[in-house]
């Protein structure tokens, strides 16, 4: 029992912990508070007219006429009977409502990951409260962007179900794991994120392969290779259905060209400046590393008192320090500050004041304004991902 007992005590406390610090930091909503989030009421307003068609009939219409003049209702919200391994996630998944649960399962996500890649289970605490604590998940939970947060969950455990494959002890293991995270990754329906994490896959087997090759192992790579094919095979055909008709629906949209461009002009699809316009410029990258390095977000000006209006001062332009937009980078506007892994407070201002005025109330998010707490965190945090990138190659 004591053996027991301390084998399954690090994941009782890191669950403990973190659904803690996720509640904490969405107190209001335990209150019958509901955060704002503009993607949300959006997706409401369009899906309307399915979800009386559904409760009047009993099935999904295939067409709705409440966006763009009318558009395949499978693109907006449709039930895909086949979607067997994403409806049974769905109990777990709304045993912590969100917004809280998505900081929390993104928490544990991390958590599990490392746990398959073989890490301490008390050290993986930190790194997963760095994960699930980004400023930039709580900016997209604010905006509403839940099938990116969710992608955001699954793709941790998805990677670690990789790791297993081709470098664990148990590629079937692995490959099982694989093929689950990778269905609920899929199903998700974000492919932005998904490709990104395709991308740090698609490298890390790059890089085993060239080990394989040096140390003669080809064969073992070669079967657990096999192993991962034949999970990503099993994820994608238990995401068939929505895949194939949105793959189907593509040819008659802009990405596809259009007829009425002139000669050639219209044959490529989205023009590359179109496609790019909300992403980091080539400079924005170094946000990474420096917040804020191309400026704050596009609403925010200059104060009146700050630098800027003093250099301006002495032309007698002063003033026009806030009439300048403190963003000067690449993209059209930005609604939020530049940045991953900023704890301050103006980014999680961002998500709704009157919602985390509340949080003032029960002092939690204080301890985030304070410069010795976000240094400590912060030096923590670094620690523990220096001698988790060590690890790694034990």
């Amino acid at each position: 029992m004591t053996t027991l007992f301390r084998k399954f005590l690090p994941a009782a406390v890191a669950v403990l912990l973190f659904f803690t610090l996720a509640a904490l930091y969405f107190a209001p909503q335990f209150g019958g508070d509901v955060l704002p989030q503009h993607d949300v009421r959006q997706y409401e307003g369009a899906s309307r007219e399915i979800h009386r068609t559904r409760e009047a009939y009993g099935e999904d219409p295939q067409w709705i006429g409440s966006m763009f003049g009318g558009m395949p209702a499978y693109l907006v919200d449709v039930r895909y009977p086949a979607q067997l391994v994403k409806d049974a996630a769905v109990p777990l998944t709304r045993a912590v409502p969100i917004p809280a649960g998505l900081i929390f399962f993104a928490m544990c996500a991390f958590w599990v990951m490392l746990r398959m890649m073989k890490i301490d289970p008390w050290v993986g605490i930190v790194p997963s409260l760095a994960y699930g604590l980004s400023t930039y998940f709580l900016l997209i939970i604010g905006a509403g962007h839940l099938t990116k947060m969710w992608a955001l969950v699954y793709a941790p455990p998805m990677m670690g179900g990789i790791w297993m494959t081709l470098r664990g002890g148990r590629p079937g293991w692995g490959g099982a794991f694989t093929a689950l995270f990778a269905s609920l990754e899929i199903g998700a329906n974000h492919p932005q994120i998904t490709y990104y994490f395709l991308l740090a896959a698609a490298l890390f087997w790059l890089s085993e392969g060239i080990v394989a090759l040096r140390e003669k192992l080809l064969k073992p790579f070669a079967k657990r290779t096999a192993v991962l094919a034949a999970a990503g095979l099993l994820a994608l055909g238990s995401n068939f259905a929505p895949l194939w008709y949105t793959a189907q629906h593509a040819k008659d949209t802009t990405r596809s060209g259009s007829e009425l461009a002139a000669g050639d002009a219209g044959s490529g699809g989205l023009d590359l400046a179109y496609a790019t316009a909300w992403s980091y410029g080539r400079a924005e990258s170094w946000n990474l590393l420096i917040p804020d390095f191309m400026g704050s977000d596009s609403a925010r000006a200059f104060s009146e008192d700050g630098p800027v209006a003093a250099a301006l001062t002495p032309y007698g332009m002063a003033q026009a320090a806030q009439q300048l937009p403190a963003y000067w980078g690449e993209q059209i506007q930005i609604g939020t500050e530049n940045g991953i892994g900023k704890h301050g407070a103006k980014g999680r201002q961002k998500i709704s004041n009157g919602y985390l005025r509340k949080l003032h109330l029960i002092g939690f998010d204080s301890c985030f304004k304070n410069r010795l707490f976000c240094k400590f965190f912060c030096k923590i945090s670094n620690v523990q991902i220096f001698r988790l990138l060590g690890l790694f190659d034990s």
